[in-house]
């Protein structure tokens, strides 16, 4: 602080009788040809860089993560989400894929994603630009994994029941098999979407999803339904998660069957016979159902 005053005085002394524009342009030019000027023109920046990198690691430690911040644009444009579907195109690449052979490294190798740990990221950065733990949440992940999987790689996620992956993973937990069958994949997008799978539910057959939400009170006629909804048969059958609508149906997800695989379909409003609407209304909103990260 003295060497500060000194250089004050000397340059008011310096400069004194002149006007005030000269003599600010006199002081910054002499400040710049002193002792201390040239150190704090390297100083400066360096203290400024220091105060960024503080604030921050100060907003990581406190849960914020400044490359994503629920900023969609931005990640958007880094990972490729959309979360305005074209459930159109979709549908496109859908029928045009062809079914994996259950081998997600090998499906990813030569993509814009490249590697299955790159693909999980993605999965998670769509369902935290939708929020977690919300109903969008649920339909960006079953998007990320039916939809971008088609998109990036032209495969359909491969349909089993015998060695599928557990519904309650985060991702892709295996590089080199990935299955599921048709509730495996709705529950798994409800897990990774940011809820518990219900500890009330016997298991994740179609039979005993019925009877939960039948318990639960959630079973309802097949129109009015939303996006993160559910369509169910009565008894052992088939289960899809609703994505989306248009004028006479659903836009849905599903593990349709072996030599099909994951797909977006239509399922219009008059071709619903057998099924029960699951309406997952109170479920997502009950803050207690929401898991940990």
């Amino acid at each position: 602080m003295d060497l500060l005053r000194k250089a004050a005085s000397f340059f008011k002394n310096r400069n004194k009788g002149k006007s005030e524009g000269e003599a600010t342009t006199n002081i910054l030019k002499q400040f710049l040809k002193s002792q201390i000027g040239i150190p704090l023109l390297f100083i400066i920046p360096v203290v400024l860089l220091f105060l960024v990198a503080l604030f921050s690691v100060t907003l990581s430690e406190l849960g914020y993560d400044l490359e994503i911040m629920h900023l969609v644009d931005s990640s958007s444009e880094r990972v490729g989400i959309n979360l305005n579907y074209d459930f159109e195109e979709y549908y496109r690449l859908s029928d045009e894929a062809t079914e994996s052979s259950g081998n997600p490294s090998a499906d990813f190798r030569g993509t814009d994603i490249g590697t299955v740990s790159s693909f999980n990221q993605h999965i998670i950065d769509s369902v935290n630009a939708a929020g977690f733990g919300t109903r969008q949440g649920v339909v960006a992940a079953g998007m990320a994994l039916v939809g971008d999987y088609i998109k990036y790689t032209g495969y359909r996620v491969k349909y089993d029941q015998e060695t599928r992956q557990a519904s309650s993973t985060e991702g892709i937990y295996d590089e080199n098999y990935l299955a599921l069958d048709c509730s495996g994949f709705s529950f798994w997008a409800l897990y990774n979407g940011g809820f518990s799978v219900p500890s009330d539910l016997r298991s994740v057959y179609t039979a005993d999803i019925y009877k939960w939400s039948n318990n639960r009170g959630y079973t309802s006629e097949t129109t009015g339904g939303q996006s993160g909804d559910f369509l169910v048969t009565r008894g052992e059958g088939h289960i899809v998660l609703i994505v989306g609508t248009y004028d006479s149906g659903y836009w849905c997800l599903e593990e349709v069957y072996w030599g099909t695989g994951a797909k977006l379909t239509k399922r219009d409003y008059d071709d619903l016979s057998g099924y029960v609407r699951i309406d997952m209304t109170d479920y997502y909103n009950d803050s207690g159902n929401v898991r940990e990260r």
